[in-house]
Formats: structure tokens, C-alpha cells, sequence
């Protein structure tokens, strides 16, 4: 008894001692000025939880502003040809395809319901000339007004119209396709028979974006509640994964205002480019970091179980998971960082997409050190 009692003293003395040098090893490696913002985010946490609220209001209306700055793509230009060999030659175009999608087996009918939404979209494209402006010198041929030399049956190809678009400027193509995005939807609420689509390069790389953004957002439905779960599942706790998703929706809207700054600060940076996978990383580094952070709290919390040693054991987890959060964020920034000075990256709007990469990657570090501690600090329940 007396060899079995001094051994589990033994033993005792001897992990209290190790978990003693764990601790000074930690305040010795600490720097004092990160062991005062850890103390400082800790002490003032409403203040800085009032902080992030109001940064992420502002990016939040950044973000809004973004998709108002974004136009076509930029990558598909000049020099295409369309069904009936339009001329580019440096102007802007378009293309506006109409066909029967009911009532089709009468061919007479079906024709009688094309010619008439061609009809209908040739008003909104006269009504655009006659206003002046960008589109004075907006020219449109199709079946029933040809080019010259061109014969009208150019412009119908497997059951389908083409209305071909040419103008001097881009502004003039954007308004032309607002106008016939109105007339293709005002025709599908008149029931018509016939129905049209901007069918341009530019404009079917639009809607292809389009759709992937919106099946980006169909995946990031599945994969922010199933990666919750495991997070829940590992830490035990059905709230502390919610900071990860909080941490990942302030890094989406700060990235996409640092975009609009960038864009105000380059007027030649292209902005209209597929950043559906800034999401997912946003999310997983968040998600990553918080792990991390309440792991390493819950580590702290098993060795200071007492009542009055809850922001003690934050503040010990706040320095372990800060240093290596820190030193993981800043590795991957400067990767992301390398990339921005790749040639020819511009123009197809990659440039745009890394510049979102690179201050995701900062801010999902910045807000996993403010935002996720603070909250902590503020709701120890």
C-alpha cells in the first residue's frame, strides 16, 4: 500500500509539475504583445462582437454593391459570327433566338407565333434607337428585315428565328438585353406560343455562370449543415459550430467589398468572374479554425474545471489556438499572394478571383481570432 500510495503521489506530482512547464513553456513562447490582445478581446468582448456587427454591415452592403458593378463577361469579344455571318468588325452584338415551345404541330401556327414575338422585339429595339444615347446607332436584322445580300431564310435554322444585334458600344448591348429579357418575359406572361432567349456567346456564358452560382449555392446548402453536424458531433456542443457559419458569412461579404475597393481602385480589373468557390473556402477555413479553437478550449477546460476558471481556461486556449491560426493564415495568404502577379490573368477575370482568395483567407483568420473568442468571452453559457 505504502509503494502503491507513493506511486499515484508520485504520478500526481509529477503531471501537476509537467502541466506547470506546459504553462510557462506556453508564456515563455507567447509574445507579450499577442498576450495582450488576447486579453484585451477578452475583457472588452461585447465591444468587439459591436465592432465585427457594424465591419460586417458595411461589407454587406459592399456585397450588394458588387453584382450591381458586374456586367457581361469580358473574355468572349470581337470577331464572332452568327448564323447569318453578321459582321463584327470591333462593334458589340448580340443575338436573340425565338421558337414555338406550344402548340407546335400546326407549322402555319408556329410561324404566325414566332413572326409575332420577333415583331414584339423589334419594337423594343426601335424604341432604344429612337431614344438616342448609347444606342443611336443600334442596327438589328432578322427574317423579315434581312441585312442586304442576306436571304431571310439565313435567319431561320431548325424551327428557330434569329434576331442578329450590332452596336457601337457595350452600354447599348446591355440595354438591348434588358429590353429583350422584358419582351422574352412579357411574352411567357401573355401565354404566347412562342417564347425568345438571348442567345449571344456573351450571353449564354452569362446564364451558364448564373446557373453555377445557382447550384453553388444548392451544394453549399448541403455541405454547411452536414459538416455542422460533424462539428457538433466532435465538440459536443450544438452551439459552438454556429461561429464557424457566423465567421464564414462576415469573411464572404468583407472579400466581396474588398473587391468592390479593388475595382474602384482598378478600373481595368475584371470583376465578372465564377468566385462560387470562394464560398467553400471561406467555409472551410472557418470551419477548420473553429475546430481548432474549441478543441483546444475544451483541452483547457478538462485541466480548469472550477467555476471562477472559465475566462482562465479561454484565455490559455485563445493563445495555444491563436499562434498556430495565426501562422496557418499567414502561410496561405502569402501563397494566395504569389499568384496575383501571374501574367495574363486579368482578362479572363482569374485575377479578380485570387484577389478574393487572398483576403478570404486573411479575413476567415482575422474573424476566427475576434469573432469566435468574443462570442465566447460574452456567452460562457
Amino acid at each position: 500500500r505504502y509503494v502503491r500510495g507513493t506511486a499515484s503521489a508520485s504520478s500526481t506530482c509529477s503531471s501537476k509539475a509537467q502541466e506547470e512547464d506546459d504553462e510557462a513553456d506556453e508564456e515563455r513562447l507567447s509574445h507579450p504583445l499577442a498576450v495582450e490582445s488576447v486579453k484585451a478581446i477578452l475583457a472588452r468582448p461585447r465591444t468587439v462582437l459591436a465592432a465585427v456587427f457594424l465591419l460586417f454591415c458595411v461589407s454587406a452592403y459592399g456585397a450588394l454593391e458588387l453584382e450591381g458593378m458586374k456586367g457581361p463577361p469580358m473574355y468572349i469579344r470581337e470577331n464572332t459570327d452568327f448564323k447569318a455571318d453578321f459582321p463584327a468588325s470591333g462593334r458589340e452584338h448580340d443575338m436573340l433566338v425565338i421558337w414555338c415551345r406550344r402548340g407546335c404541330a400546326d407549322p402555319a401556327a408556329a410561324r404566325a407565333a414566332e413572326q409575332k414575338a420577333e415583331v414584339a422585339a423589334g419594337r423594343r429595339l426601335a424604341a432604344l434607337q429612337e431614344e438616342g444615347g448609347d444606342c443611336a446607332d443600334l442596327r438589328w436584322s432578322s427574317g423579315t428585315s434581312p441585312r442586304a445580300g442576306v436571304r431571310p431564310s439565313s435567319y431561320e435554322h431548325n424551327g428557330v428565328r434569329i434576331v442578329e444585334v450590332s452596336a457601337s458600344s457595350r452600354a447599348c448591348i446591355d440595354d438591348v438585353r434588358e429590353a429583350l429579357t422584358g419582351a422574352a418575359a412579357e411574352a411567357a406572361a401573355g401565354g404566347g406560343n412562342a417564347t425568345m432567349a438571348l442567345a449571344g456567346l456573351e450571353s449564354v456564358a452569362q446564364a451558364s455562370m448564373d446557373r453555377e452560382g445557382q447550384d453553388a449555392w444548392g451544394h453549399m446548402a448541403i455541405c454547411v449543415p452536414f459538416v455542422a453536424a460533424v462539428l457538433m458531433f466532435i465538440l459536443g456542443s450544438l452551439i459552438r459550430p454556429l461561429t464557424a457559419i457566423a465567421c464564414m458569412a462576415a469573411t464572404f461579404a468583407g472579400v466581396r467589398s474588398i473587391l468592390v475597393i479593388a475595382k474602384l481602385a482598378v478600373d481595368a480589373l475584371n470583376i465578372n468572374e465564377d468566385d462560387q468557390a470562394m464560398f467553400f473556402i471561406a467555409f472551410a477555413l472557418n470551419s477548420d479554425y473553429a475546430l481548432f479553437f474549441w478543441s483546444r478550449f475544451a483541452e483547457e477546460r478538462a485541466k480548469r474545471p472550477g467555476p471562477n476558471q472559465y475566462l482562465e481556461s479561454l484565455e490559455a486556449a485563445f493563445l495555444r489556438s491563436g499562434a498556430v491560426i495565426s501562422i496557418s493564415n499567414l502561410v496561405m495568404a502569402f501563397a494566395f499572394c504569389g499568384t496575383l502577379f501571374i501574367p495574363g490573368i486579368n482578362q479572363p477575370g482569374q485575377l479578380a478571383f485570387l484577389i478574393e482568395c487572398t483576403a478570404g483567407v486573411l479575413l476567415a483568420g482575422l474573424f476566427s481570432l475576434t469573432l469566435t473568442p468574443a462570442l465566447a468571452a460574452a456567452f460562457p453559457s
